[in-house]
């Protein structure tokens, strides 16, 4: 919502921009892509927003032979919905679930294998780096450096990685393990400190009944502080698990959505309190 007026893309293709005071439509545009979970940013006039392929298009036959839409970053123009550039050199069957964070005249978000920095005024690519991604993953900018995390695919001792990337060439400032894989959203940044949610499932596999199962791991949710300048852990605190949510920060607190409730820790890493819904 941007000077009283929702932006929203919807499953069918179409893009609106609703009047918050009265509910009508102010215009809406075709786009010939759905939209999914990447949530729109408003700059200057202009939305940044992302969209999902749509399947394939051709759906008799194999599956190797069938035809995919691409997904697509778009500008559109706020006023209006006009299309200002798109960019698409994705792969078949990529999605942009990431919503992108603008700064300094540049569109940052996570695709399937890469994050990307698009120039706001062209989308002609400034720089992409082929790092461990989450198509849910956001970016988030602060102080010259892109932060973003994700699960890096092992079952070492640290499954999941935040990345601190200059702003200006996307080279690496620091890299942080994370000892949880579920890591999904964007990384909140106040006052000095990158805020990550993370979270754990124990699987459990074999077994039926009162047979016995052969199970491992942990079942535990995480909100990890990190300082924003070297990477370095300041401390963790115990959240609820399945977290998708990114977190919020607000005078001395840190909120974060769960599967089934809310958590809030202090900034100095207690726990505040917890809901359940």
């Amino acid at each position: 919502v941007v000077d009283g007026v929702l932006y929203v893309g919807t499953w069918g293709r179409r893009f609106y921009a609703i009047d918050v005071a009265t509910g009508e439509e102010r215009w809406s545009s075709e786009i010939g892509h759905r939209f999914g979970p990447s949530s729109p940013a408003v700059v200057d006039g202009t939305v940044f927003v992302g969209t999902i392929g749509d399947g394939p298009l051709v759906v008799s036959g194999p599956e190797d032979e069938a035809e995919f839409e691409a997904c697509a970053l778009l500008s559109l123009d706020a006023a209006t919905g006009d299309e200002r550039w798109r960019y698409d050199e994705f792969g078949e069957k990529d999605r942009i679930s990431s919503s992108p964070a603008v700064a300094g005249g540049r569109v940052y978000f996570g695709g399937e294998h890469a994050v990307y920095a698009l120039d706001a005024d062209s989308g002609e690519v400034v720089w992409e780096r082929a790092i461990a991604t989450h198509p849910e993953s956001s970016p988030a900018v602060a102080d010259g450096v892109v932060y973003y995390g994700a699960t890096v695919g092992s079952a070492g001792e640290h499954p999941a990685r935040v990345w601190a990337l200059d702003r200006a060439s996307g080279e690496t400032v620091w890299t942080a393990g994370i000892d949880d894989g579920g890591l999904r959203t964007s990384p909140a940044v106040a006052d000095g400190t990158v805020y990550v949610p993370a979270s754990s499932m124990r699987t459990c596999w074999g077994g039926g009944g009162d047979a016995e199962q052969n199970c491992s791991g942990v079942t535990r949710g995480r909100l990890y502080a990190l300082d924003a300048g070297s990477g370095e852990r300041r401390w963790h605190a115990p959240i609820q698990t399945d977290t998708r949510s990114s977190p919020a920060v607000a005078g001395n607190v840190v909120y974060v959505g769960c599967r089934n409730g809310i958590s809030a820790v202090t900034t100095g890493g207690e726990l505040a309190w917890r809901i359940d819904f």
